[in-house]
């Protein structure tokens, strides 16, 4: 019985895992419409993308897990952790603004952890950046357990803390996808690619905070209100805003669609929903 019942939860698994892979619809329909976003975008440093953290930090570039991969961590330096984050980059990769808002959030007690899923220098051209994004959904699953060695990293040094996922654009798509294949306390997803389908949403353990831009032709408005509509079915805890005037990357302050306004209040919004759910 033992044996019929390690073989029923192995096919189990087996078919979550499947039907995981196929709810990343990570077509070349998807990337380009990305790249079309971001065809007159650029990471340009602005004041605002170095925002200073609230309170005295530590960060550090530093590697992870047996295969050595490349992260950036920040922790606060004058209280204790109050929660732990995996944060995501967008499709220009890990760099500096990305290492700044992990420090933003170690400012406010959590322990930030900027994954680098592509394992190179962030970039600054569009067609650069999509090569990086192509590349790395060709392997789906080294995505996966990328993030799973992240979240384990963290549990393993800071294991009385909960757990939350941010990510923005691509890594919005990668939040929401390991929160639904590893229990994470809270995920928060910036414009990132959803799924519609309830079933594909059983698997989700937290609450889940979603952004969205209303000009968005990447990641569409009707989209978000399927993906909300899929939670709601699902009998998940969810919160989504779509703001009216902001497109894609609205919230990038080194970006060229910038939207300040917007931007502030999703921020306040992530801030109250960490507070929330993680501490």
């Amino acid at each position: 019985q033992i044996h019929d019942a390690c073989a029923y939860l192995c096919l189990r698994i087996n078919f979550l895992h499947y039907k995981l892979l196929r709810a990343i619809k990570m077509s070349k329909d998807y990337i380009d419409s990305m790249a079309n976003e971001h065809r007159n975008d650029a990471p340009i440093p602005t004041p605002a993308s170095k925002a200073a953290p609230k309170s005295p930090v530590s960060g550090k570039n530093f590697t992870f897990s047996t295969d050595e991969r490349n992260a950036y961590l920040s922790v606060p330096t004058t209280s204790k952790p109050k929660f732990s984050l995996l944060v995501i980059h967008e499709w220009w990769g890990l760099n500096d603004q990305i290492r700044s808002t992990a420090d933003r959030f170690a400012g406010l007690g959590g322990v930030a952890l900027a994954v680098d899923l592509y394992q190179t220098d962030a970039v600054q051209e569009p067609r650069e950046a999509r090569k990086l994004m192509k590349k790395a959904h060709k392997n789906k699953e080294n995505i996966l357990n990328h993030l799973k060695d992240a979240c384990n990293y963290l549990k393993a040094n800071y294991p009385n803390l909960s757990q939350g996922v941010i990510g923005w654009c691509f890594g919005g798509t990668w939040s929401l996808q390991l929160s639904l294949c590893y229990p994470m306390d809270a995920t928060i997803i910036y414009y990132g690619q959803v799924v519609t389908e309830a079933s594909d949403l059983v698997n989700l353990h937290g609450p889940v905070l979603g952004i969205f831009g209303a000009l968005d032709k990447g990641i569409k408005v009707e989209t978000a209100k399927e993906f909300e509509s899929a939670l709601e079915k699902a009998e998940k805890e969810h919160e989504i805003y779509i703001y009216e005037g902001a497109e894609h990357a609205f919230a990038n302050p080194s970006g060229r669609f910038y939207n300040n306004a917007a931007a502030e209040e999703a921020w306040t919004k992530a801030l109250k929903f960490i507070n929330k759910n993680l501490t």
